[in-house]
């Protein structure tokens, strides 16, 4: 049986499609990140969320968090707002770590907890990692296709290269490895959030950010903003399209629900 990793904190995220002149992802991701997942090892990371509608998978989402009209709690320092773009994918999280010394000095690994994700849907049990799981001793370094075999209820995960098993990992059960879905955010697309900083008095403050996260991982084009709110004046928030209402607050956490996430529509 497939599994599914549930983080918690995760849970309070919604979505909306976005507008575009192509609805899926689905050709792009087979010809472009299957690519890019070599430029990319190391430098980009996939979160692991809740289960999906799977006709979401692999389409241009926009994804906010949290929840409309549901209580949260968080502490100072976290965010309270997000908003990004991305797409949902299936992935593949081992539950062990696997290192191989192999001739020529190269050392062949695979992480424990690291997303392994399929960045060509045509091919549903072949993954990819977002890091270097083939490293020489001399500097050189590679990214091992990742393929799951099941025979008679035993499994096997293998680093491939081209047809060829650089290593396999056999004699693996259910519990040793997730079926997941992750979210890797799109590069260049805008992502806004805004932050809780503390409290002085009546006096809220808050950080607005707002910024596109290219494929180095190097944030540009950011603009922040710090502003404040003075709960003598009201409890309720709106700031860049967004609309939240404070329950209760403390220089450590803050409890609050949000009516509209930089302009999604009120409901």
């Amino acid at each position: 049986m497939k599994k599914l990793i549930l983080i918690s904190a995760l849970f309070l995220t919604s979505w909306v499609l976005i507008t575009l002149p192509i609805s899926s992802y689905a050709e792009e991701v087979g010809k472009k990140f299957t690519v890019m997942a070599e430029e990319w090892a190391g430098r980009k990371s996939i979160e692991i969320l809740e289960p999906v509608d799977r006709s979401l998978m692999y389409m241009i989402l926009e994804d906010n968090f949290p929840v409309l009209n549901q209580i949260n709690v968080v502490y100072m320092g976290d965010q309270i707002i997000k908003q990004r773009s991305g797409f949902y994918l299936d992935c593949l999280v081992p539950k062990f770590q696997e290192v191989s010394k192999k001739p020529g000095g190269w050392i062949l690994s695979i992480r424990r907890n690291i997303p392994i994700c399929n960045f060509d849907i045509g091919n549903k049990d072949t993954f990819k990692p977002l890091y270097f799981n083939g490293i020489q001793v001399n500097g050189g370094k590679w990214v091992y296709k990742v393929k799951l075999e099941e025979k008679k209820g035993e499994f096997k995960i293998c680093l491939k290269l081209g047809r060829m098993n650089g290593h396999c990992k056999k004699g693996l059960t259910e519990k040793d490895f997730d079926m997941a879905v992750g979210f890797v955010a799109i590069d260049g697309l805008t992502q806004r959030t805004i932050e809780y900083v503390g409290k002085r008095g009546n006096i809220l403050k808050f950080i607005y950010s707002e910024f596109a996260d290219d494929s180095d991982n190097y944030i540009r084009d950011s603009f922040t903003r710090e502003f404040e709110i003075d709960l003598e004046e009201g409890n309720v928030v709106a700031y860049k399209g967004s609309v939240f209402e404070i329950i209760d607050a403390t220089n450590a956490t803050i409890k609050y629900k949000v009516v509209r996430v930089f302009g999604e529509e009120i409901t």
